[in-house]
């Protein structure tokens, strides 16, 4: 993990770049961040992972920073499979209109389970988020380098994004 001081003041890139990366950041998921990151980077965009700013947030200011950090954010990719403050996030991106995959290990995997609430909120909001299982973390991976190439196409059509 890079032990990074980043400003939350001042972000790499711009709102078209960048793509918040959210999660647990916890030691058994922080590593696939990680990868999700170099992935972002891959494709020319700017990762935000929210945890790499928390050094220098006030606890009192984490929701408000990781809240504005998502709200700088064209994109955003999740990982679910370990409870975290994730699912308010997700449903913030619809107030901001970023565009997201959720990704989340299979069940088998003893993780987090998506809940019924979560998968309507996808259903409903399905043109903005795409919810994604995984079996293993190079899946997830793949699936999100995919779905990274995917957004740079939708980058030139017509609605701007």
């Amino acid at each position: 993990r890079q032990l990074s001081r980043l400003d939350p003041s001042h972000l790499p890139g711009n709102y078209r770049t960048r793509v918040f990366i959210g999660g647990s950041y916890a030691a058994t998921r922080r590593p696939l961040l990680g990868e999700l990151s170099g992935a972002v980077r891959e494709r020319a965009f700017e990762p935000i992972v929210a945890d790499d700013y928390q050094l220098i947030i006030a606890p009192r200011d984490i929701h408000d920073v990781t809240l504005s950090l998502l709200h700088a954010c064209r994109l955003g990719i999740f990982e679910l499979s370990e409870m975290s403050g994730a699912l308010m996030e997700i449903e913030r991106t619809v107030d901001y209109g970023t565009r997201c995959l959720l990704l989340h290990a299979d069940p088998f995997d003893r993780g987090w389970q998506v809940s019924r609430m979560l998968s309507s909120f996808v259903r409903e909001h399905s043109d903005r988020l795409k919810l994604v299982r995984y079996n293993l973390p190079a899946s997830a991976l793949a699936e999100a380098k995919r779905w990274l190439e995917a957004m740079k196409r939708m980058a030139y059509d017509a609605h701007g994004l």
